[in-house]
């Protein structure tokens, strides 16, 4: 069978590398986190630990989500109880988002699990190349989409 599609190596394209990377990821945290939590769910509490009372949009930049996602995880979070969402007084349009006791209790107890996640995804490298590998990721999600 031959056509287009022949040959195309993409075992060594990024693309494929990155989404098999998450893979490794996705399985390494479920593994350590059993189901309490997901990546992005973290992602949003621990933020909103370090930044409370912030607005959603301001949440979707800073967790790097579009802004249905972080709806639908705010939504889930606020109806299990881990988040609170408020009005803005300033502007009744917008709500503001806080912790509560419960989620900042799961935030406090997870950041060991997910220390070890990032420990384990990057096992294979050394202090030295874990850290040129995060400073290689950043260049490019700073570049931006090109073309």
């Amino acid at each position: 069978m031959s056509g287009s599609g022949d040959n195309i190596p993409i075992h060594s394209m990024p693309g494929f590398r990155v989404r098999r990377f998450h893979q490794l990821h996705d399985t390494i945290w479920e593994k350590e986190l059993n189901g309490r939590i997901t990546a992005p769910q973290f992602g949003v509490l621990s933020t909103l630990a370090a930044r409370p009372g912030i607005h959603q949009r301001v949440l979707c930049s800073l967790v790097a989500l579009d802004s249905s996602t972080t709806a639908d995880i705010v939504n889930r979070l606020v109806r299990s109880g881990l988040i609170h969402k408020r009005r803005d007084p300033g502007d009744r349009r917008r709500s503001l988002l806080e912790l509560t006791s419960d989620g900042e209790a799961l935030v406090k107890a997870a950041i060991p699990a997910v220390h070890e996640v990032n420990r384990r995804l990057t096992s294979a490298l050394s202090e030295e190349d874990a850290i040129v590998l995060a400073g290689l990721i950043d260049r490019v999600l700073a570049a931006g989409p090109r073309g």
